[in-house]
């Protein structure tokens, strides 16, 4: 859970990037209205800043929802996502209020509703802005309704929609929008040119960085079996070197053309610049990436994530780690530095998984917990039925907790593990008072 202090950059230069290419369009029009004109052109301005303050919602949030591009203001994808959620709900509202507005300004004056006559040149650009109204409502529907019920790569083409729709809303209004066609609105069209060109760059940047020619190239320089259908792929570079942190993740691309997938990062050699990702077989390709041999050339894209990176909490407080399943792997390079690491403050884990030949890392937990007093670790085991020493059986429950911990305050809490599992977590958190800015969540979708 991330305060919107920490994303105050990534907020100031979004909403900035719209106010200063949206006021022009809106002093220009406050202008023209201010001589005075007609009820019927003051809708028609009213309609136009509509469409263009809903195109550049989306044009923004097209462009600086480039991953690579987005790292400029934010390491924090699940914020981005947020917003970039937040910029297309409110472009689509205001994008499909214009036609309204239009249609409305026809039934009053003509009193029906007609079909575009494409032979006739203005048609053939209303008619663009129809087929943007179409394929909007399209990709709405699959995004709002259908999203969960659509397979992940069907869904993803379909959302590439809204680059052909602003392309074509741009052409649509460029050549019949009302204050881009108004006497003395040179500049603003000049505005207008340069925009659509951004909007253009973007998309070829985002089209070339997909199929993996500006991403980082890695080879697999090791691969170790750390538990049950569970393998530490150790990667080195190739070119450059990433600057990263271990919690962090990186979208991982086999090949060029590949779609990209998102892995944490779990160890990271400070001397040899390798890094390990952590990959556990729950899909085609985890599954890929667990067959993967020494010498096969990856690509990826990253940094990303602020999951257990502010190192002030990480010193300060008592921390309590929850962690699910393969969860477990943005926890374990911190851990590990507890061997040599003097703390003045506990630090507990609570790790879950189905049986212990699923608990990854297991032999090195111990190790840090036999060398560091002020750690300890919690192996709760879903599968097992018995009663093994040492180890909890079921869930990661409130009850359970409270035999470890009898103050919930003052401390903070990481949970990485699926969805179900931070849900449940996070409620017996709140239950027991725990402020929500004490709770740190990575959640791990499978």
């Amino acid at each position: 859970m991330l305060t919107n202090i920490k994303n105050f950059k990534g907020v100031l230069i979004h909403f900035l990037l719209i106010f200063l290419t949206y006021i022009p369009f809106l002093i220009f029009s406050l202008i023209e209205v201010s001589k005075g004109v007609s009820s019927d052109t003051l809708i028609q301005y009213v309609q136009s800043n509509i469409g263009i303050l809903g195109l550049l919602l989306m044009l923004w949030q097209v462009t600086l929802g480039v991953r690579s591009i987005a790292t400029i203001f934010t390491k924090d994808i699940i914020w981005l996502n947020s917003i970039h959620s937040f910029f297309g709900k409110y472009g689509f509202v205001l994008i499909m209020l214009h036609p309204i507005l239009y249609y409305y300004r026809r039934l009053i004056d003509v009193g029906a509703i007609s079909l575009p006559n494409l032979s006739l040149v203005r048609d053939q650009y209303i008619f663009l802005g129809q087929l943007a109204i179409f394929l909007l409502g399209s990709l709405w529907v699959t995004s709002a309704i259908f999203r969960n019920k659509l397979p992940y790569r069907l869904w993803k083409f379909i959302h590439f929609v809204s680059y052909p729709i602003i392309f074509l809303v741009f052409i649509h209004s460029l050549n019949i929008g009302v204050i881009l066609n108004t006497p003395r609105s040179d500049v603003l069209r000049y505005v207008w040119i340069i925009l659509f060109i951004i909007f253009i760059l973007a998309s070829i940047y985002r089209l070339i960085f997909q199929i993996g020619i500006l991403k980082y190239k890695y080879v697999v320089s090791g691969v170790t079996k750390v538990a049950l259908d569970t393998s530490k792929i150790d990667l080195k570079p190739i070119n450059k070197v990433l600057n990263i942190n271990p919690s962090q993740f990186l979208y991982i691309q086999n090949n060029i053309f590949d779609e990209a997938h998102p892995y944490t990062i779990s160890h990271k050699n400070m001397e040899s610049n390798e890094i390990s990702i952590t990959v556990k077989n729950l899909g085609k390709h985890s599954e890929y990436l667990n067959e993967l041999r020494i010498g096969h050339k990856i690509y990826l894209d990253g940094p990303y994530g602020v999951f257990m990176q502010d190192k002030s909490l990480l010193d300060k407080y008592p921390l309590v780690l929850l962690a699910g399943g393969i969860g477990i792997t943005p926890f374990v390079d911190y851990i590990n530095s507890l061997k040599t690491k003097e703390l003045n403050h506990d630090v507990i884990l609570f790790f879950g998984a189905k049986t212990i030949d699923d608990l990854a890392f297991k032999s090195d937990f111990d190790e840090v917990s036999r060398l560091n007093p002020r750690f300890k670790v919690i192996y709760v085991l879903s599968d097992v039925k018995e009663s093994i020493s040492g180890f909890e059986t079921g869930y990661i429950t409130e009850e359970l907790i409270k035999r470890y911990i009898t103050e919930f305050n003052n401390r903070k809490y990481f949970v990485c593990g699926p969805t179900l599992m931070l849900e449940k977590v996070e409620e017996i958190l709140k239950s027991n008072n725990v402020s929500i800015d004490d709770i740190y969540s990575e959640k791990f979708s499978f």
